[in-house]
């Protein structure tokens, strides 16, 4: 009955944990996704895809996992880990384009 009752105890605690860091994970990409939004918006003129020449859609700011330092992660400044990347895309031929936010680069 005692292990039972442990096990329930831990169980809970590990749900709290995961639904509170799920929680704070979609929240600060919603934040994110806001910013990066407002900056597009602010720079002016739409981005147009190189293929069709199509106005590409924002999709947000995704993160890349990264696996380490060497060879072009160490161009971007960035160790392993995850880098954000601006994503666009174009909704007539489905060409994705990436941009490092200004905060990354």
């Amino acid at each position: 009955m005692r292990a039972t009752t442990l096990y329930l105890i831990v169980l809970v605690g590990l749900l709290v944990v995961a639904l509170v860091t799920t929680f704070i994970v979609s929240t600060r990409a919603a934040k994110s996704y806001d910013k990066a939004k407002a900056r597009r918006q602010a720079r002016g003129p739409e981005l147009r895809c190189s293929t069709c020449q199509s106005t590409m859609d924002f999709s947000g700011v995704q993160e890349f996992q990264v696996a380490g330092a060497s060879g072009e992660d160490s161009k971007l400044g960035v160790s392993a880990g995850k880098l954000p990347l601006e994503v666009y895309r174009c909704p007539t031929c489905r060409k994705v384009e990436t941009f490092l936010p200004p905060s990354a680069g």
